[in-house]
């Protein structure tokens, strides 16, 4: 995990970017008075919203299945 600046980021974004989906690393950014933001490849974010998504499904399976007993 990579911690930047948003005017580093800004000055190199090219760079970060390849890096990010090279290495499937994370960045956060932070910003001066603003929360800071996480940037990740398109790939790793896929991953995580579908890991997400089997989960809530497995959990309203086991939901209905605990109602029907």
């Amino acid at each position: 995990m990579k911690v930047v600046s948003s005017s580093k980021l800004r000055s190199n974004m090219k760079k970060y970017f390849d890096d990010i989906c090279k290495s499937s690393d994370t960045i956060i950014v932070t910003r001066q008075t603003e929360e800071a933001v996480v940037l990740i490849s398109l790939k790793e974010y896929n991953l995580l919203s579908t890991a997400a998504n089997r989960e809530r499904l497995m959990e309203s399976i086991n939901q209905l299945v605990i109602q029907k007993l």
